[in-house]
């Protein structure tokens, strides 16, 4: 109890300090509450995400996932036949790109060593192993919505907005469901956000976000190939960054290609063979554009406008984004081109429903891109914008 109220008490304190606080000292303590409440954030909704989730992985990527962390745990790269394909030399191989598996494995070693020492069958050894590695993406998750909190403070957007969208994002939107998931998405979307915030801030003069930006980009990339031109578009921002600072991601995104080069060879014994076949070509893209973007985005079986409602606060957000400064400016011309960039690679592409997944799989990386116009919308929010907010929020959590 003594630490959410101290929690509280940041965020009470980040009401007083407001905006931009004008005196060292209170910039000073504005910055450690804004921190204290980020992690806060994190944590509360790291237990609200684990309480909630399955503590199962079932989906055939996701077993093959863990598979594969089980796989590196003993030195090797093959899994068992399942949604796999098969390499030159015979063996299974995951067609996933390997970044979450890899990411994935203090988890999954710690989940392997106390499920052997527990007396118990092979089978319930495997479910004992998938409940403990389910919660890897609470984790996440609960990190994004910290790195989110801060991030939107760092541009301006005052506390009580700032933390209002926070927790819209977190549970309002898909990405409370993926969190009890071991799909890559929540590990994409933490990837681009902080490609985008870094990238961000380094143009407001904190050249030092510039690593973070690369990390951001390092950990998108590895986790899926195809966000590639997304995290391209997170890192418009250092454009203005002075002095220079875009060798640090340039040299991220060189060591992902790299990791994927060399995932590749091991698979198929050439670096070009993604493991995605004909999906990777041009031949997959055969949805009409008009019916992909229909159905992304307002249809109502995955429209995400109907699976996360406050999106439509985006809209009025952005021109509120693009009021703020150049470097916001600049930021929302980064957020549009890649919300364009997504709807270009999915809507045209054959499975853009994203098969059997719980809404819209493929714009959930997006989501806390789209959510920072809606941060700027609600920051200092009156009361009609509060009851928008929540007008929206509501049957955004009821979807959930």
């Amino acid at each position: 109890a003594g630490r959410f109220a101290r929690a509280w008490a940041g965020l009470a304190m980040n009401r007083v300090t407001g905006y931009m606080p004008r005196a060292a000292a209170r910039a000073d303590a504005g910055s450690w509450m804004t921190a204290q409440t980020a992690r806060w954030i994190g944590i509360t909704a790291f237990f609200v995400f684990a309480l909630t989730g399955g503590g199962r992985v079932v989906g055939s990527d996701e077993v093959t996932m863990l598979e594969l962390s089980s796989a590196m745990l003993r030195g090797g790269i093959a899994v068992p036949v399942g949604a796999t394909l098969d390499g030159p030399d015979g063996r299974h191989y995951t067609k996933n790109h390997a970044g979450q598996a890899v990411l994935a494995l203090p988890l999954a070693a710690v989940a392997e060593a106390a499920a052997g020492a527990l007396p118990l069958t092979e089978q319930r050894r495997v479910l004992a192993v998938r409940f403990a590695v389910s919660f890897f993406n609470a984790a996440v998750t609960a990190l994004l919505l910290a790195v989110f909190y801060l991030t939107i403070r760092a541009l301006g957007v005052a506390a009580p907005g700032a933390f209002d969208a926070t927790l819209m994002l977190g549970f309002t939107t898909p990405l409370w469901v993926y969190a009890k998931t071991f799909a890559a998405e929540p590990l994409q979307a933490l990837g681009l956000l902080l490609a985008l915030s870094g990238a961000a801030r380094a143009a407001l003069g904190e050249t030092r976000q510039a690593w973070w930006a690369g990390l951001g980009v390092l950990i998108a990339v590895s986790a899926k190939l195809s966000m590639l031109p997304l995290a391209l578009a997170c890192l418009l921002p250092l454009t203005m960054a002075r002095p220079i600072t875009w060798p640090i991601p340039a040299l991220m995104l060189l060591v992902a290609l790299a990791g994927h080069a060399l995932y590749n060879q091991a698979r198929f014994g050439t670096v070009l063979e993604t493991g995605y076949g004909a999906q990777a070509t041009l031949a997959a893209y055969s949805t009409p554009l008009m019916t992909g973007l229909h159905g992304l985005l307002i249809s109502s079986g995955k429209g995400v406008m109907w699976f996360a409602p406050a999106l439509w606060l985006a809209i009025p957000g952005g021109i509120a984004l693009a009021r703020a400064g150049a470097a916001h400016a600049r930021m929302g011309l980064a957020l549009a081109i890649a919300c364009a960039a997504t709807l270009a690679l999915y809507a045209k592409f054959e499975h853009w429903a994203g098969d059997g997944s719980f809404g819209p799989r493929y714009l959930v990386p997006l989501l806390p891109l789209a959510f920072i116009p809606v941060a700027f919308f609600i920051h200092d929010a009156g009361r009609w914008r509060r009851a928008l907010m929540t007008l929206f929020a509501t049957p955004g959590r009821a979807v959930q």
